[in-house]
């Protein structure tokens, strides 16, 4: 399988460096959505996001997260919550994850009470 690849030029503005992605839309949707409605129940979440983005989130980065967000049709707090996955899961759930290139297949998995394999149609080098 060849996975290809993009350059994310940091040298760009913050709100032009994704603007490839718009070809990926459907499946960032599609990323984002299964994140969301993992998420589910957990909705006090998006009461803490605000604190957390004046805390610890950046111009340049608070710049590309509505970037994606105007790209995918999300909120900029949901896309942030996507973003923060993981950090929530292990927080919350005390989840890991993992991704594995055998040279065929990339598959990404976490260990929970279920595991997803996902697999991954874009790899960003930077």
């Amino acid at each position: 399988m060849t996975v290809p690849q993009y350059i994310v030029n940091l040298d760009l503005a913050p709100q032009e460096r994704w603007q490839f992605l718009r070809a990926f839309k459907n499946e960032m949707n599609e990323l984002f959505d299964f994140y969301l409605k993992d998420l589910e129940g957990i909705d006090f979440i998006y009461e803490l996001i605000p604190s957390y983005r004046e805390a610890f989130i950046s111009e340049d980065y608070a710049k590309e997260i509505a970037t994606i967000a105007e790209i995918t049709g999300h909120s900029a707090e949901k896309i942030l919550v996507a973003n923060l996955y993981y950090d929530i899961l292990k927080s919350y759930f005390g989840c890991t994850a993992f991704a594995v290139d055998n040279g065929v297949n990339l598959f990404h998995a976490r260990n929970q009470l279920s595991t997803y394999l996902v697999k991954v149609s874009i790899t960003v080098k930077i």
